[in-house]
């Protein structure tokens, strides 16, 4: 299945084939070593739904990649719950061609996961530093933008990612048509933070939260 044959999601703002034109050959075939090795291990790890395989391109990969535009200087990105390396691994894999490629580190505590991708990292050839061990017990990152997706609440990625944040750090989180919800579960604390709504291109009703501290 190649990603340039699949057809954009009904009502996307972005086709997958238009981001494609404007990757280069080498990601383009390092993204497919990863579609390879997702399809593979799937079957038998159960990495995402079965239901999103016919859309992966459009629903993980330029889901995920979207997320590069909002924090372009970043120099250390770190992925929270990696799970099968969406959005982390995708990201990664973008700026893997560039000679001032940011530092990526991916956090994931399930064994089975970590071993499909340290799998795909050593087949992709992409610099990462994987850690397999809960958010919670990991050292401090300072990582200058702090990503995670459908891991959880709004209020509790919160609680996940201020430890690893640098100060003028940035924290990304696609969220879907209930974030309005989740904002307001953050009550008072909101206060604390600059929240910004960026429309997602692959999803009209979606959206990713960019969240600064005040």
């Amino acid at each position: 299945m190649s990603g340039r044959s699949l057809a954009h999601k009904q009502g996307s703002t972005l086709s997958v084939e238009r981001w494609l034109k404007n990757v280069s050959r080498e990601t383009f075939e390092r993204l497919t070593v990863f579609e390879s090795l997702l399809l593979r291990w799937n079957r038998h790890a159960g990495l995402i739904a079965e239901s999103t395989i016919p859309q992966l391109w459009n629903r993980h990969f330029l889901d995920s990649a979207q997320l590069m535009s909002c924090a372009p200087k970043a120099t250390h990105w770190l992925d929270i719950g990696s799970g099968a390396g969406f959005p982390g691994l995708v990201l990664a894999i973008l700026a893997a061609d560039n000679s001032l490629a940011p530092r990526f580190t991916l956090i994931e505590s399930g064994s089975r996961k970590c071993e499909f991708l340290r799998r795909v990292i050593r087949e992709t050839g992409v610099e990462v530093e994987l850690l397999e061990m809960r958010c919670e017990d990991a050292e401090p990152q300072n990582a200058d933008a702090v990503t995670a997706r459908a891991v959880a609440s709004l209020k509790a990625l919160l609680t996940l990612a201020i430890p690893h944040v640098s100060h003028d750090g940035v924290m990304i989180f696609p969220k879907g048509r209930n974030r309005a919800n989740e904002i307001d579960a953050l009550g008072s604390t909101k206060g604390f933070f600059d929240v910004k709504e960026v429309t997602s291109l692959t999803d009209p009703e979606a959206a990713i939260l960019v969240l600064r501290r005040t």
